[in-house]
């Protein structure tokens, strides 16, 4: 089978057509890809770890202020540390946790479905970790209390100056 010319030119411009369509295909796609990818990093990551942070800045916050709590001398200015520490300090924690378990609930909805199994996983420790939070704050209240009853000018055994 002998083609002309003419029959030939045609056939190489529809090679180069085709081969340029699939290429154009393959690239908008990638491109998606990479926008939803870009979309979880800035909507979701940035804003998950943010959050994160804020968890373990309030959770070593909350482990200065026991042991200052612990080393006050006056009575008065203990107790009034004390209320203030259970008022405030519980209810910002739960707030921040809640907020970390809305964003990884929010990033599962529109992530790829390999990143899918990784924000499960930072759900359900998220989860876990507010659970032990309550855990933690049951105990502390407890030690809140003991330190609460002390007289004046006593220390934990082990700290301050003797």
């Amino acid at each position: 089978m002998r083609l002309s010319l003419a029959t030939r030119i045609v056939l190489g411009y529809a090679v180069v057509l085709v081969t340029f369509g699939a290429v154009s295909l393959f690239s908008v796609g990638e491109m998606h890809r990479g926008q939803v990818e870009l979309k979880l990093l800035g909507d979701g990551y940035l804003h998950l770890s943010q959050d994160t942070a804020a968890i373990e800045t309030f959770h070593k916050s909350r482990e200065r202020e026991t042991e200052r709590l612990s080393e006050e001398k006056s009575a008065d200015t203990r107790r009034a540390l004390i209320r203030l520490s259970r008022k405030y300090f519980p209810p910002l924690m739960h707030e921040k946790l809640e907020a970390a378990q809305a964003t990884a609930a929010q990033l599962e909805s529109f992530a790829p479905d390999d990143e899918k199994a990784f924000l499960a996983g930072v759900s359900q420790k998220l989860k876990e970790l507010g659970t032990r939070y309550t855990d933690y704050e049951q105990v502390a209240d407890i030690i809140l209390d003991v330190v609460n009853t002390w007289p004046r000018g006593r220390r934990v055994a082990g700290r301050g100056r003797g």
